[in-house]
C-alpha cells in the first residue's frame, strides 16, 4: 500500500501528500491515544462544567482545546507533554474563573452577559431581539418546544448567557420582579 501511494505521489509530482512514512503515521496514532486518554482524565477531573450548555468562557476554552488537541496530533514540534500541559493549563483557567465568578458575583457580569428578556407578556421586545438576533419564529420554536403551550399562556423568554432561549410560564410576583431586572 506504502508504495502505490508513493507511486502516485511520485506521477501526480507532489512528494509527501499522501505518505511519507510509518513513522508519522505511529506518532499521530499513539499521539492521538495518548492525548484522548489524558483528555478523558483532565475532564473528569475538571468536572461537567467542562462540558456542559457552553458559557463564553466555555466556548473560548472549547476552541482552544480543540485546537491543542490538533496541533498535538499533527504537528512534530508540539510534543504529547506540551499538549496536555496546555490543556491542564486551560482546563485549571476555566475552572479558576469559575471559582473566581462563583465567590465575587461582580466579576460575572464582565465574564458571561446576563440573561435578555426577548417576549414579556405577550409582547416582542424587538430592540432587544434585534441587538440579539433573534428573529420571532426562534421565540415562538422555543414556546412550542418547551413551554408546549401558545404565546398569550407565556410570560416571558429570555435569552440566556450560553444562547439557550428560556420559556417561562408560570411566575410569582417576586419571579415576576427577578426576571424584569433584566430589562434593557
Amino acid at each position: 500500500m506504502s508504495d502505490f501511494l508513493i507511486s502516485l505521489q511520485t506521477e501526480i509530482g507532489i512528494p509527501n501528500l499522501f505518505f511519507d512514512s510509518w513513522t508519522p503515521v505511529f506518532r499521530i496514532l499513539f499521539s492521538t491515544l495518548i492525548t484522548y486518554i489524558l483528555l478523558l482524565i483532565s475532564l473528569r477531573i475538571f468536572g461537567n462544567r467542562s462540558v456542559s450548555n457552553m458559557s463564553i468562557q466555555d466556548v473560548i476554552t472549547s476552541f482552544t482545546i480543540g485546537s491543542v488537541i490538533s496541533s498535538t496530533l499533527i504537528l512534530k514540534e508540539v510534543t504529547i507533554i506540551n499538549g496536555f500541559l496546555a490543556i491542564v493549563v486551560l482546563l485549571f483557567l476555566q475552572f479558576l474563573v469559575s471559582k473566581i465568578i462563583f465567590k465575587w458575583s461582580f466579576f460575572s457580569k464582565y465574564i458571561d452577559p446576563p440573561p435578555k428578556v426577548l417576549f414579556l407578556k405577550g409582547e416582542f421586545l424587538e430592540n432587544t431581539m434585534k441587538k440579539s438576533r433573534v428573529t420571532k419564529e426562534n421565540i415562538y420554536s422555543a414556546i412550542r418546544t418547551q413551554a408546549r403551550c401558545s404565546s398569550d399562556k407565556v410570560f416571558a423568554v429570555l435569552l440566556e448567557a450560553n444562547g439557550e432561549l428560556s420559556v417561562l410560564t408560570d411566575v410569582s410576583v417576586s419571579y415576576e420582579k427577578e426576571i424584569t431586572k433584566y430589562l434593557n
